[in-house]
């Protein structure tokens, strides 16, 4: 029986071997995935802090950009008020243009009428060849308006009273 005792205590010190050489190489396993999982952690929190600014400073430019926005946005709507006061004058300008008033009929744009429209409607165009000297300082005397000799287009006057206009030939 003694064998048997002495078989027994060197299995169970061989098996304390073996155990304790495979808890060891498991510690060792642990260790290193413990150094390698708080090498992890560093990188991890590293990109983490990288990410968090790179957050903060996206904050900061999109503000930047919602402020510009804004700008923009009231002067595009101060440009789209001037646009609409620009084409509300154009439309009238069209109006009187279109209805072939005279020059100096401005009741369309918001004045009073100034004098007598009868007399002004009686005023007529007058083409004439523009080396016609004669002519345009005929035109002249009848409109009393300096005129110069050279390249005289036309010009405006009353025609002469019983008389029809006068004719370029």
């Amino acid at each position: 029986m003694e064998a048997l005792t002495l078989f027994t205590k060197k299995f169970k010190r061989s098996f304390k071997k073996d155990t304790n050489i495979s808890l060891a190489t498991k510690l060792k396993q642990c260790e290193k995935e413990k150094i390698d999982a708080l090498h992890e952690l560093d990188v991890l929190k590293r990109k983490h802090m990288n990410l968090e600014n790179d957050m903060h400073s996206l904050f900061e430019t999109n503000e930047l950009l919602e402020s510009k926005v804004a700008k923009l946005q009231v002067e595009l709507d101060k440009a789209n008020a001037t646009f609409k006061k620009l084409n509300a004058g154009s439309q009238i300008l069209d109006e009187v243009l279109s209805s072939q008033k005279v020059a100096s009929d401005r009741g369309g744009l918001g004045y009073k009428a100034e004098g007598s429209l009868k007399s002004k409607a009686r005023e007529k165009m007058i083409f004439c060849k523009p080396n016609s000297s004669a002519l345009a300082s005929l035109v002249a005397n009848k409109a009393k308006l300096p005129v110069k000799e050279k390249n005289v287009k036309y010009a405006r006057t009353k025609p002469p009273k019983g008389k029809e206009a006068m004719s370029s030939g």
